[in-house]
């Protein structure tokens, strides 16, 4: 078992180094995430917040996206994949934003010149509905530019073992292109690198390549001792992982 095994937390390198935020994802040795107060209790605790400052998205796989005002605190927004915030004075500085997978992306977002942190759920649909580019789009309404964004991805089903249907893989073939590295074939089967997709999204919207992380988090179908995944269910008693982000 390696050192991030027996942390409570993954944490993306790229944003590791900015102090002003804390986010990252649980892990299996944070146990068992279900939705509701009691499984954020603790987290709450480690980052010195308040139940009630978090706020989540009753998740549909779709692309909504929703400007996180200090009135949202202690919500779950219905039919909501993604949040942002801006942190303007005390009222709203205690907030966090949180965001429930287990295979499915968390991607984060952060501008540390406006103070906006943001953090989506990304499935294939969302990534196909482009909720990625709503992200970027509701950060600038919100005074961010493009390049100043910092975006991670979390903990993830990836392309080794994301395999697909054929109708799924020509969807995003004709989104993307046949050479782009989101669709590959192997031993007759497709496989889907959603990573790679949202890179893509990002750097078409104006974020720079090297402020990006999108291939350093594991994989979350491979790393059992880690994470739970909805693909390996069937061999293990299924939960969810929870992924935060809060200006500190």
């Amino acid at each position: 078992m390696n050192s991030k095994q027996t942390s409570p937390f993954y944490c993306s390198p790229l944003f590791a180094q900015y102090n002003e935020i804390f986010h990252g994802t649980t892990t299996k040795q944070y146990g068992p995430v279900q939705r509701d107060a009691s499984s954020i209790k603790n987290l709450c605790a480690a980052f010195k917040r308040k139940t009630t400052d978090f706020i989540s998205g009753q998740q549909t796989h779709g692309n909504t996206v929703l400007a996180v005002q200090s009135f949202h605190r202690g919500t779950t927004q219905s039919s909501t994949d993604g949040l942002v915030l801006r942190v303007k004075g005390n009222e709203s500085l205690s907030l966090f934003l949180g965001v429930y997978t287990a295979d499915c992306v968390p991607v984060f977002f952060y501008d540390p010149v406006v103070s906006i942190v943001g953090l989506c759920h990304a499935g294939w649909r969302g990534v196909a509905n482009k909720i990625v580019n709503n992200m970027v789009s509701e950060c600038v309404k919100m005074g961010s530019d493009p390049s100043n964004l910092r975006v991670c991805l979390g903990p993830h089903i990836r392309s080794c073992s994301y395999s697909v249907a054929e109708d799924r893989a020509r969807l995003f073939e004709e989104m993307y292109g046949k050479n782009s590295g989101v669709v590959s074939l192997f031993d007759a089967k497709y496989y889907i690198n959603l990573s790679e997709a949202i890179r893509t999204d990002l750097v078409q919207c104006g974020v720079l390549e090297n402020h990006i992380d999108h291939d350093s988090s594991p994989c979350t179908y491979c790393d059992s001792d880690m994470f739970y995944s909805y693909r390996r269910r069937t061999n293990e008693k299924f939960s969810e992982m929870v992924s935060f982000i809060g200006i500190r």
